[in-house]
């Protein structure tokens, strides 16, 4: 797993990181959200635009959540889950459910 800041409105950036990604892999995608006056992050529903030609988007939400950073305080958000995957790969939902720690308590 690799944690670093892309720049969405890059195109040439997104096309080098969908390019790299082996088939069948994915990127996880969290920002904190423009619309609700974050000074960076991502406008609500940008990620869908900005992926959906190169990726395919398992799940996306804009929410308020506790945050990665920022003292890991709750705020507005966006999270995306995409991936090159092929439409019939059956193979998918089992992977990531197998990734998933399950449901988070107290301030885990």
């Amino acid at each position: 797993m690799t944690y670093a800041w892309v720049p969405i409105n890059d195109r040439s950036v997104i096309k080098r990181l969908c390019g790299s990604l082996h088939p069948g892999r994915s990127i996880v995608f969290e920002a904190a959200l423009f619309d609700a006056g974050a000074p960076v992050g991502a406008h609500r529903n940008e990620l869908l635009k900005v992926f959906q030609n190169d990726l395919r988007i398992l799940r996306y939400e804009a929410l308020e959540a506790v945050s990665d950073w920022d003292n890991r305080k709750k705020e507005q958000i966006v999270r995306m889950l995409a991936g090159n995957w092929m439409p019939d790969d059956k193979n998918v939902m089992p992977r990531l459910r197998s990734l998933d720690p399950g449901p988070r308590t107290g301030n885990s």
